[in-house]
């Protein structure tokens, strides 16, 4: 069976978070995964950074590596697979999310929970919502409010926020009746609730809405560059995507354009390469000059971590940097 649009989009709020337009830089330099998700003849495996299969396809659906263990789907219920692909949780959720901290959230028809690496359940299901663990804390979602559960699955921040985002940096963006601010690990609030909406720290920055414009802080909650964007996404390696007169190009940490207005929309760089859309189709550019290094060609472009998932309608590739196949795109 072949996943629905629907359930893709599901898939992608589950286990990111809601994050905006220039958000989820990479993994870094020189990133690797232990496998890429691919599809052959409607069957999910995995793949190795030369396009090498790893593991032969066989799920219904698989998802990303994360701490040693990937979700996979297998008829209607979810289970994770090792780096070797032994299954090691069965499967018997309806949705997994990524391990993080040692934790993944899990969902039943009870609720969401949390399970540990051995497959067992350390919160119960009974959340509306939950997300994976970083800085050792998971936003979870109780009726109409959001906290935070630790890496022991006990709660650590109370149900209290109309939106939490994940913890970055030490800090988490999260929405108040006053507007949005961030977080320390305790709950305390670390910078005021004065923003019209905030993202992640990366880089030691944040972009922050003041009016109808996007700006950025620093740590400290100091304004570093002005609000002058109409958005704005994470810095990384340097750099920022922002949004200018309705295009967008990139900053540097002053604030100075260093490429040029010129996009559709931009994410931000990961291993030195973007994805960048001209019209309806992504490519990639470099992010030293802006060049663009892929002819636009594909209908979704994610972050680089050592080879980089491209999707060309409902088919599924990979590329290197040089935007060479590495898997051409099979569904």
């Amino acid at each position: 069976m072949k996943p629905t649009l629907f359930f893709l989009f599901f898939l992608a709020l589950a286990v990111t978070g809601c994050d905006a337009t220039g958000d989820e830089p990479g993994s870094g330099p020189n990133g690797s995964a232990p496998g890429y998700p691919v599809v052959v003849d409607e069957q999910w495996g995995f793949a190795d950074a030369r396009g090498s299969l790893r593991i032969a396809p066989r799920f219904t659906f698989a998802d990303d590596y994360a701490d040693g263990r990937a979700a996979v789907q297998m008829g209607p219920f979810w289970g994770f697979v090792d780096e070797a692909g032994n299954e090691v949780i069965a499967p018997q959720f309806d949705f997994a999310g990524r391990f993080g901290d040692g934790l993944a959230p899990i969902r039943t028809i009870e609720g969401w929970g949390y399970i540990d690496a051995a497959g067992t359940v350390v919160v119960a299901p009974a959340y509306d919502n939950a997300r994976s663990l970083s800085d050792n804390r998971g936003a979870v979602k109780d009726g109409l409010r959001w906290g935070y559960v630790d890496g022991s699955g006990a709660v650590a921040i109370e149900p209290q926020f109309a939106f939490a985002s994940d913890f970055s940096e030490g800090l988490a963006a999260v929405e108040t009746v006053e507007g949005w601010g961030y977080i320390e690990a305790s709950g305390a609030l670390a910078i005021p609730a004065s923003y019209g909406d905030a993202k992640a720290f990366n880089d030691g920055r944040a972009p922050v809405r003041i009016g109808d414009r996007w700006g950025y802080i620093d740590r400290s909650g100091s304004l570093v560059v002005n609000p002058r964007y109409g958005n704005a996404g994470l810095f990384s390696e340097g750099t920022a995507p922002v949004q200018i007169d309705g295009r967008w190009g990139f900053i540097d940490a002053s604030g100075e354009v260093v490429i040029r207005p010129q996009f559709d929309e931009a994410k931000a760089c990961s291993e030195n390469r973007a994805p960048v859309r001209l019209g309806s189709r992504w490519s990639y550019i470099d992010c030293d000059d802006g060049l663009v290094i892929t002819t636009p060609r594909f209908t979704a472009a994610y972050p680089f971590n050592g080879i980089a998932k491209v999707e060309l309608d409902s088919r599924v590739g990979y590329i290197d940097r040089a935007g060479e196949y590495v898997w051409v795109p099979t569904d």
